[in-house]
């Protein structure tokens, strides 16, 4: 039985003739699922099907714990994209609902192996030689979400100090508590600073370039 609508797989089918160059998909589940990462591995298992460019791997968290180390994976259901290299992006929870596009965009960004981001933008995050971590908080229902995880993942893929994370709060509230994120989208730069809102390119970087010090 199809997990996605049709309408999804057929935008999914749409966007994926834009993929360029092969992209591994690798998921990091348990011997025991729950529903969450069933329901994960169903998705990406029908959408990696849709291109034999896209490459889908299952790891089990605990006999695999090397592969997971090497991820940095701390949570489950766990996705890593990745083309030539490993930019950095994770996704923890379901892709589902206005998450697929996150998902599916960014599976088509990394296949380009490039940013893609405005010339201004791109001169901007030159400027970053040190770690960023950007955890973007989402939902699988807000519409707002989509652009900004789209947005830290391109960053991930023009700098190699970034990585972007897109984390499904419903799927892990405690860390929702931590942060404490009342809506989405909820972005926080380093595990210190918070930027609250939807941001078009231009603001996002250059609030995560002031979270950082470097405006």
């Amino acid at each position: 039985m199809s997990i996605l609508k049709k309408h999804e797989r057929d935008y999914v089918a749409n966007v994926f003739k834009l993929v360029k160059n092969d992209v591994r998909i690798q998921f990091f589940t348990q011997a025991h699922e729950d529903q969450s990462s069933r329901e994960t591995r169903e998705i990406l298992e029908e959408v990696s099907a849709i291109s034999d460019k896209i490459h889908f791997n299952i790891y089990d968290f605990e006999k695999d714990a090397d592969q997971a180390a090497a991820y940095g994976i701390d949570k489950l259901p766990a996705t890593v994209i990745e083309g030539k290299s490993d930019f950095g992006i994770r996704h923890f929870g379901v892709p589902s609902g206005y998450l697929v596009s996150s998902l599916v965009e960014g599976i088509v960004q990394i296949s380009k192996n490039e940013s893609d981001l405005s010339e201004a933008s791109r001169k901007k995050l030159a400027a970053i030689s040190t770690p960023v971590s950007i955890q973007v908080f989402v939902t699988p229902n807000s519409p707002y979400c989509p652009t900004l995880v789209n947005i830290s993942q391109r960053m991930a893929i023009e700098n190699n100090h970034i990585s972007a994370h897109a984390i499904d709060m419903t799927r892990f509230p405690h860390l929702a508590m931590r942060y404490n994120v009342v809506d989405v989208p909820f972005t926080v730069i380093n595990n210190q600073i918070s930027i609250a809102g939807a941001l078009n390119e231009s603001d996002f970087i250059d609030r995560v370039l002031e979270a950082i010090g470097r405006n």
